[in-house]
């Protein structure tokens, strides 16, 4: 069994505050503890997490620059919009990786032709159910706007947009949710 502990130091910014322990027999036949810590790994310095470079929001310049390259992207390379070895497409993609310009990015592929039926073969979830997981709001409304399933009857229970939402304690997205599917029923 290993066990990820949390440290203070950093030997770089994809790996800080990081010391592995495993214990038992689990590593090489051996009995015992063995330890990988990284900068010496002070056990008593407090957990302090860090956001990983590329995970801040863009700012208002970074975020059009970066639409209008992913559009020249997709001017050049066209849309493909096929699904990876595990599922996903750039539209589950644009949810993870949101960086304030997510919206922007998924209006793009929507208007490009991404479809919002596919679903990724880990969380069995259509991108409506991964802005969901993920509590992305005005996705969410994009998603809803664009004529995303807000039920997704075919959804294994767990891995529905509400199912999601509700997990994840989203009671803005749940009332989107069935916002729309009581518009779908009128």
């Amino acid at each position: 069994m290993a066990t990820l502990i949390s440290n203070e130091g950093t030997l770089n910014p994809l790996a800080d505050n990081l010391r592995l322990r495993s214990h038992g027999s689990e590593v090489g036949g051996r009995g015992g503890d063995t330890e990988l810590r990284v900068n010496g790994g002070n056990s008593s310095a407090p957990f302090r997490r860090r956001p990983v470079p590329g995970h801040e929001d863009y700012t208002a310049q970074q975020q059009a620059e970066c639409c209008e390259c992913f559009k020249l992207i997709l001017a050049r390379c066209g849309p493909h919009h096929r699904a990876t070895d595990y599922g996903q497409t750039m539209l589950h993609e644009t949810v993870s990786r949101d960086h304030g310009v997510g919206v922007q990015l998924a209006t793009i592929l929507l208007d490009g032709g991404a479809r919002l039926d596919v679903r990724d073969k880990l969380l069995q979830s259509t991108p409506l159910g991964w802005a969901c997981r993920w509590g992305r709001i005005e996705m969410v409304k994009l998603f809803l706007a664009r004529g995303a399933d807000p039920v997704e009857a075919d959804a294994e229970p767990w891995a529905t947009p509400r199912a999601w939402a509700e997990k994840m304690q989203g009671p803005e997205i749940v009332d989107l949710l069935n916002s729309a599917r009581s518009d779908l029923s009128t």
